[in-house]
């Protein structure tokens, strides 16, 4: 087993360590010093995900993976709009 950080063991599924950097390591990169809601990070995260293996996990359809994608980022756009209209009455 490589000791390598992008490598990690709980998620052996080919489809997310597919190349050497999985979606879970780049996650923790872009959000790591997040400035806003944590909601809409966690709904971006999981959009990338879903794109990141969209099209190679086995018996599962490219198109069934960027939908699951676009309901993730409609998700993050709502949170910041739901963000903007309780910022709206202060």
């Amino acid at each position: 087993m490589s000791n390598e950080p992008w490598q990690n063991p709980a998620t052996p599924n080919k489809h997310y360590t597919r190349s050497k950097l999985e979606p879970w390591a780049v996650i923790d990169v872009w959000f790591r010093d997040w400035p806003g809601n944590a909601r809409t990070a966690y709904y971006l995260g999981s959009a990338l995900k879903y794109v990141a293996r969209a099209g190679h996990k086995d018996g599962e359809p490219l198109l069934k993976d960027l939908r699951k994608a676009l309901d993730f980022v409609t998700k993050a756009v709502r949170s910041e709009e739901d963000l903007e209209v309780e910022g709206s009455f202060e």
